[in-house]
């Protein structure tokens, strides 16, 4: 394959991992939805989760990632039987749903290596598994027939690790851009301020030449007097009035004070021009040079619920083991923060959460004989000024 091509497939399995990322977490988000629903709702969210299996579907067999279209294409089935109420929702199920999601969650991640053979077995045992849930016979438990080694193949990569996505519905009107590409032009945007603060420096400059041409002026308003003076008496010597013969030295130097006024207060005039000029470009390119930063700084932002979609599935994950009932509430998601600043957020917050529920949250039996309800809540508010944490409850 030509250099060029090879370029284009990188650039498209790059542009592939973004994009299944996203309908990843979708699907993962969408389906502890589903699992918390019931009635009419849950038949809006088993078709937006059949629609993401489906769209990823397309986008694995566009760039022949045969694992992750094999798996789309059994939760397809599944989803189709749920649709026709051929099969019902139940707690197995839930879990035989989750463990197709961790692995389209790992399986992007390795993109560009090759497909080991334990990975493959998993891959094809998860398959059948979700064949047979389609057909209304759920595996006996978690991975009937699977291999310890061909589980760990497919094991959900840590929350740690996965990166951040925007939730489907806020990418509406948006363009992918690399974040490279976002730094970089935040490093020469960031760079014009020079600009314009030398811009600044030379309209300073400029009054200063002004100012010193001003006092000129007032120096020769005071000397001009004694300038008509000689002009006078000059003009009576070539008259013939004098007893003397006018100085020719003189009256040039004298023509040459007159030619200069007229000079230098012209050039006054053309400074104050182009002083007015250089100032209003150095408040046009100043604004200029702030709006396009500032508008960079923003293109920089996203909301934080782009980090929050991981929690829900990590909730669950955890309440499950634990043996809890865990409500996840989150407010505050549409507050914008510097993608720098929110990727460094991602462990503290994972942490935080984790410390709420092994530590703030007691199983049932307990809350029960504290007369607490069985479920506990964590709770994480992200405000604009006071701080946001996550609180159990």
């Amino acid at each position: 394959m030509a250099p060029n091509s090879d370029d284009f497939l990188k650039r498209l399995l790059a542009t592939f991992k973004v994009e299944a990322g996203e309908h990843v977490s979708a699907v993962s988000s969408n389906l502890v939805a589903l699992e918390q629903s019931s009635g009419e709702e849950q038949v809006g969210l088993i078709e937006t989760i059949f629609r993401e299996a489906h769209s990823l579907k397309g986008a694995a067999r566009a760039v022949n990632q045969a694992e992750i279209e094999t798996i789309c294409q059994s939760l397809e089935s599944v989803f189709s039987s749920l649709k026709r109420k051929e099969i019902n929702l139940s707690p197995a199920l839930f879990d035989l749903l989750h463990r197709a999601v961790d692995a389209l969650g790992k399986l992007p991640l390795s993109i560009g290596t090759q497909t080991t053979a334990p990975e493959k077995a998993a891959v094809a045992q998860l398959a059948q598994d979700l064949e047979r849930a389609a057909k209304g016979t759920l595996p006996l438990s978690k991975g009937e027939g699977l291999k310890k080694t061909e589980e760990e193949s497919l094991a959900v990569p840590s929350p740690e690790t996965l990166p951040l996505h925007t939730e489907r519905g806020l990418q509406a009107d948006t363009v992918r851009v690399s974040t490279a590409k976002l730094d970089s032009l935040l490093l020469q945007a960031e760079e014009l301020l020079s600009a314009k603060l030398t811009m600044r420096q030379r309209a300073a400059e400029l009054r200063e030449i002004k100012s010193s041409i001003g006092g000129w002026e007032k120096q020769w308003t005071q000397i001009h007097p004694d300038l008509r003076t000689i002009q006078q008496s000059l003009e009576r010597n070539g008259n013939g009035h004098g007893h003397g013969r006018p100085n020719p030295q003189l009256t040039h130097v004298v023509e040459f004070l007159e030619w200069s006024r007229s000079f230098v207060k012209s050039l006054g005039n053309n400074l104050e021009s182009v002083t007015k000029s250089a100032e209003q470009d150095q408040r046009t390119m100043g604004s200029m040079v702030d709006n396009l930063l500032d508008d960079v700084k923003k293109a920089c932002m996203l909301p934080f619920a782009s980090l929050l979609g991981i929690f829900p599935k990590l909730i669950r994950d955890l309440s499950r083991d634990q043996g809890k009932e865990v409500e996840w509430l989150a407010m505050g998601g549409e507050v914008e923060v510097d993608r720098r600043v929110l990727e460094e957020l991602k462990d503290p917050l994972i942490h935080l959460v984790r410390n709420c529920i092994d530590h703030g949250i007691k199983k049932p039996e307990e809350r029960n004989r504290k007369k607490k309800t069985p479920r506990g809540t964590v709770t994480l508010a992200v405000l604009r000024k006071s701080e946001g944490r996550p609180c159990a409850d």
